[in-house]
């Protein structure tokens, strides 16, 4: 196994980048991305890495597990053996490697900013028609709760449905 030294160093100038590429190229230089937090909320980082096509080690635990799963990531029990005996298996599985991380990448763009965006936009459409046609009653069956399942998928606009609920009911209660 080949270590590999960088020579990064802790500032950088607007002008050539900024953060974003200081970030990137710390992504590209990287041969896999570790991630050992398992009370994560979400964790963009994770995410990012597996954009760019890193292999990703984490927790079998947190948030991180509404994208990661055994297809697309190797997930670790919380000890240093389990996540040393997975990052042994990245290095070792060259061809599992190469499909976990095109899983990942698949994942990866299903959560971008641009499919998130119009996964909420498009909700909101249907929201707001069901609501114009059909009154607040219809709104409110809409925003009944779903299955976990369902607010998986829905990405983005699960958080908004609760928050959206709330003001339908606020909306209701002043109409009478």
């Amino acid at each position: 196994m080949t270590i590999k030294t960088l020579h990064i160093t802790n500032s950088y100038h607007p002008s050539s980048g900024g953060i974003r590429t200081f970030y990137q190229a710390l992504l590209q230089a990287a041969d896999l991305f570790v991630h050992p937090n398992p009370r994560e909320p979400f964790g963009i980082a994770p995410l990012e890495a597996m954009a760019a096509g890193l292999p990703l080690v984490a927790p079998a635990s947190g948030g991180l597990l509404m994208y990661a799963d055994r297809h697309n990531a190797w997930l670790a029990e919380d000890s240093a053996e389990a996540f040393a005996a997975a990052i042994g298996k990245v290095l070792a599985l060259p061809e599992l490697r190469r499909q976990r991380t095109e899983m990942a990448r698949r994942t990866a763009e299903a959560l971008s900013w641009t499919h998130v965006t119009a996964d909420y936009f498009r909700h909101y459409d249907y929201f707001h028609q069901r609501v114009v046609q059909e009154g607040t009653e219809a709104g409110r069956q809409f925003l009944s709760p779903v299955s976990e399942r369902e607010a998986m998928c829905s990405g983005a606009f699960a958080n908004e449905r609760n928050a959206s609920a709330s003001v339908l009911e606020k909306a209701t209660a002043d109409e009478h």
